[in-house]
């Protein structure tokens, strides 16, 4: 759908709106609008010249007023696919670790045979609590 936009005042498609004003609860919601807007986007990739963001043949997608600002555009949005792709990479491993971590708890609640058992145990548990530690840590949580 196309219409005019209150920024610029020429006709195109609205793009969605992504913004980082609050930690969403749902990260593969975030990841999902981006991979959207990025879909809606200009594809790339993008270039810079001087303050202008470029796409392929010399297309002006945008201009900045600051070297800087369009220098990390055209580097955010030339790496987003990999970094959406690393991003769910990681959720995914986080869920299969949260998964194993479960599965290892409820194994373990049964009575304990030997020394030994309870040894392999002890050190299983230890390992967990390791890798809760760690992905905790990544994800930013305490």
């Amino acid at each position: 759908m196309t219409g005019r936009c209150d920024t610029c005042g020429s006709y195109h498609t609205p793009l969605p709106r992504v913004t980082a004003a609050a930690p969403t609860p749902d990260p593969g919601a975030l990841l999902d609008r981006l991979e959207e807007a990025r879909k809606a986007a200009t594809p790339g990739p993008w270039e810079q010249d001087i303050y202008e963001i470029q796409a392929h043949r010399r297309r002006l997608v945008a201009e900045t007023g600051w070297r800087p600002d369009a220098a990390l555009i055209v580097a955010a949005v030339n790496a987003l696919p990999d970094l959406l792709r690393l991003a769910r990479d990681g959720l995914a491993l986080r869920a299969g670790v949260e998964r194993l971590a479960a599965e290892f708890d409820s194994a373990t609640s049964p009575p304990v045979i030997s020394d030994f058992d309870r040894g392999l145990v002890a050190g299983y548990a230890r390992a967990a609590d390791q890798i809760r530690a760690v992905v905790a840590d990544t994800s930013g949580e305490a």
